[in-house]
């Protein structure tokens, strides 16, 4: 079934507007791509992207696939997905960030966190 009554709660979709604007902020920082260079790659205006990264103003489309493809990420870094792949969402996260990293300091990675999980249980 496709109908979903949650996308007809505007505080719903506000709050996922508000998110993909503090995702295009976080990777913006990620990146280390300040605000002017960000406004440069994209031709969006640093005010209005100050705007809709701090939840003042509405992403509009055009400007989304803009910052989308000047971060050169995949949508779903920017874009929440359902809850429900709450899992999928974390792995790819995780994925993305340890894309660049050497082999070395994966393993050590995923052992720092072995750890953790067995200290959390």
């Amino acid at each position: 079934m496709f109908y979903k009554p949650e996308i007809y709660d505007d505080r719903k979709i506000n709050e996922l507007v508000d998110e993909i604007g503090i995702n295009i902020k976080n990777e913006r920082i990620r990146q280390h791509i300040s605000l002017n260079k960000f406004a440069d790659m994209t031709n969006i205006s640093a005010t209005h992207i100050s705007n809709f990264e701090n939840g003042i103003k509405t992403i509009g489309t055009a400007s989304l696939v803009k910052a989308i493809i000047a971060l050169n990420v995949s949508p779903d870094v920017i874009i929440p997905i359902e809850k429900s792949c709450e899992m999928e969402r974390y792995a790819k996260k995780f994925l993305y960030i340890i894309q660049d990293m050497k082999p070395e300091a994966v393993n050590y990675l995923l052992q720092l966190l072995e750890e953790f999980a067995k200290q959390s249980r």
